[in-house]
């Protein structure tokens, strides 16, 4: 045996013991942990669900406004769990990352065991999972404070069990009666909507695969998963008046295939993607025969084509609604699949290679290249760590992200000193400053918390995710006190005369809340009723005119 053979023999063909393969796993699941400290960070957006969460606890229902009922989240099992968490007296803002980031851990040892389950005890299922543990989209995700990675474990333990029930993964006919499968669906539509879209893809999937003959196994899985569906369909019905959220109406604006082509080609080209999927067509060389017919009858291959056409459906839809805001979460779900076809893939050519014919050139040059590229893939998949993320139309990186979250943050805290039960306030990130203003009445100026606004017509594409705005006239109707129009509110120095004048003029005030501390401000309130509510405070300017009466425009 040559020294190449040895190569092979070890990625390949030799069984290892668990002891050894989880010792192998250590080395990345040790840098991922070391990242998951690094980009450890809350956004924005998860203080959404917890204004909801704290609610809920504290017995006024789930509603981000009391008494009014509009379902501004996408997310409803992580608001439960969230809620729960407040009332065991868990602070969420450290629930939910603790909770992400053991969901991601898991998720890892899934992978591995999936791995276990296609090639046995090789070397090669240490691939995928050290290839999550290195990117840089997987180790940022693994906070947030959103339901991002509970959402993308839920999803995979789901196929996963889909596919060892179907016989796929454990080369029996059937394994189960389906109802873990239907089970973790289920759960994962609860967590979000796109868990729906995941399940009717997996009948699809497994109808095919057994030539479109139905079995008891598939009428249970579809009966557990109606059985978490249904009621919470029942129940958002009778609770907020809708089958969707209202969210759907305030982020979902049609087609946008530029801004998806945008999204989707910035992540292919950051993780040399377009380079290394094609490496996935390998699940597909092992599932024809010799006459060209599909031969499902080999669990690594059908796994592996299966993957692949799970990421290829699921990727087309992030093309058609144009991506995200946020630095490719919403492909955080199909990595595992994304990583573990590559896998697949790279086995595949191995052995399609070991049987061709041993005299040719080209084919013994391609067989000797695998160990080079196996060993490519997660070096290629680590290179945006070094690099960073570069923001571009629309699309926020993590530092970025984290760093508005702070500030946010820092000023709703600093309201929360001063403000008042009757005060109400339109903002344009209904996340931190909101949450630490619990008991004020907010309206969201993008529509998240708002039927009228999420409903509008959209007149021009803008951030995805993000295009609904309040006009002036709508804020001025709803008597808003104070209008966060996503600038600093707080200013460290007192305001300097150009300032002075430029606010004024654009029906700005300014306020001294404390000796360090100025508040800058939009207002519906004239300016008697200015002095009234900040009486006893030092008043640095105030507008020129009401700002309602002023011309017409948008309030953002």
């Amino acid at each position: 045996m040559n020294c190449s053979d040895k190569i092979f023999q070890s990625l390949f063909l030799k069984q290892y013991s668990p002891t050894q393969l989880i010792l192998f796993l250590f080395i990345p699941l040790a840098a991922l942990l070391v990242l998951t400290r690094w980009y450890w960070f809350l956004g924005d957006d998860c203080f959404i669900s917890f204004r909801y969460s704290r609610h809920l606890a504290d017995g006024l229902g789930l509603c981000f406004n009391q008494g009014e009922r509009v379902e501004g989240y996408t997310n409803f099992l992580w608001v439960m769990l969230m809620s729960w968490g407040m009332w065991l007296g868990v602070d969420p803002e450290l629930f939910s990352n603790v909770l992400g980031s053991v969901s991601g851990l898991i998720l890892i040892l899934l992978v591995f065991r999936m791995g276990q389950q296609i090639f046995g005890r090789s070397l090669i299922i240490l691939l995928a999972p050290a290839c999550l543990c290195l990117s840089r989209t997987y180790a940022c995700w693994m906070t947030g404070g959103l339901e991002t990675r509970f959402f993308s474990l839920l999803l995979f333990a789901a196929n996963m069990a889909l596919l060892r029930e179907t016989g796929v993964t454990n080369r029996t006919a059937i394994s189960g009666n389906g109802w873990v499968s239907g089970l973790l669906f289920g759960l994962a539509a609860l967590t979000r909507p796109e868990g729906y879209m995941f399940m009717a893809l997996g009948l699809v999937l497994v109808a095919i695969f057994r030539s479109f003959r139905l079995v008891q196994q598939d009428y249970m899985r579809l009966a557990f998963f109606l059985l978490c569906a249904v009621p919470h369909l029942v129940w958002r019905y009778a609770y907020y008046g809708d089958l969707l959220p209202n969210t759907f109406y305030a982020k979902v604006s049609g087609i946008w295939l530029s801004q998806g082509a945008l999204y989707l080609g910035g992540f292919f080209i950051y993780y040399f993607l377009w380079l290394l999927a094609p490496l996935a067509a390998g699940n597909l060389g092992f599932l024809s025969s010799r006459q060209g017919r599909i031969q499902w009858n080999v669990p690594p291959f059908t796994a592996g084509a299966y993957f692949s056409f799970v990421s290829l459906v699921y990727i087309s839809y992030l093309l058609i609604i144009g991506g995200d805001r946020f630095e490719y979460r919403l492909l955080d779900p199909v990595l595992p699949f994304i990583y573990l076809s590559i896998q697949g893939g790279l086995a595949g050519a191995y052995y399609w290679l070991k049987r061709q014919n041993p005299a040719d050139a080209g084919k013994k040059i391609m067989l000797c290249s695998l160990p080079v590229v196996i060993v490519l893939v997660p070096f290629l998949t680590a290179v945006p760590i070094a690099v960073g993320f570069r923001n571009y139309r629309g699309i926020t990186g993590v530092e970025n992200i984290s760093s508005y979250a702070q500030n946010r943050i820092r000023q709703g805290k600093l309201l929360s000193a001063f403000i008042r039960p009757e005060d109400t306030l339109a903002v344009m990130g209904a996340g931190a400053l909101p949450y630490y203003n619990t008991n004020n009445y907010v309206l969201d100026m993008h529509g998240l918390n708002d039927r009228v606004l999420a409903r509008q017509a959209l007149e021009k594409r803008g951030t995805v995710g993000h295009e609904k705005n309040a006009s002036k006239e709508y804020i001025c109707s709803k008597n808003i006190t104070f209008v966060d129009n996503n600038i600093e509110l707080f200013f460290s120095e007192r305001p300097e005369a150009s300032m002075i004048s430029l606010g004024a003029n654009m029906g700005f005030f300014c306020v001294k809340i404390s000796t360090s501390q100025y508040f800058l401000c939009t207002t519906t309130l004239s300016s008697e009723q200015i002095r009234k509510r900040f009486a006893g405070y030092e008043i640095i300017f105030l507008p020129a005119d009401n700002w309602c009466d002023q011309k017409k425009g948008k309030g953002a």
